[in-house]
């Protein structure tokens, strides 16, 4: 007997909202290439970020850009809104 593959029949779609995301890169190469994250801090603090969102939370993650000219370390900052 084969198994079949994919959605079963007459399973409805989801509807999905589209966000569009900048990805982090490098400021010294602009390579978009970076290493994993090694850690990330997480500063509670109440404000409004540099694109005019609220936010709650500041989440800095630590990487290196995977560029083998380059290797600058780097922080990635991201605003979190996190509402209860």
């Amino acid at each position: 007997m084969t198994k079949k593959i994919g959605r079963p029949s007459g399973a409805k779609n989801i509807e999905r909202d589209l966000n569009d995301v900048e990805p982090s890169r490098c400021k010294r190469c602009g390579s978009f290439d970076r290493e994993k994250y090694t850690h990330k801090t997480v500063v509670n603090f109440d404000g409004v970020s540099p694109a005019g969102e609220p936010y709650t939370s500041i989440v800095l993650r630590y990487t290196r850009c995977a560029n083998p000219q380059c290797g600058q370390h780097r922080i990635d900052r991201f605003f979190m809104n996190d509402v209860e």
